[in-house]
């Protein structure tokens, strides 16, 4: 299934940015 992991290739980056963000709020109510 190589066309899977084409798919998949762009949504990583996607992914990683909302992981990211999530991080970030995390250690906000962490902080409060």
């Amino acid at each position: 299934m190589p066309e899977a992991k084409l798919d998949r290739t762009p949504r990583t980056q996607q992914q990683r940015r909302e992981e990211t963000r999530r991080a970030l709020l995390d250690a906000a109510v962490e902080s409060l």
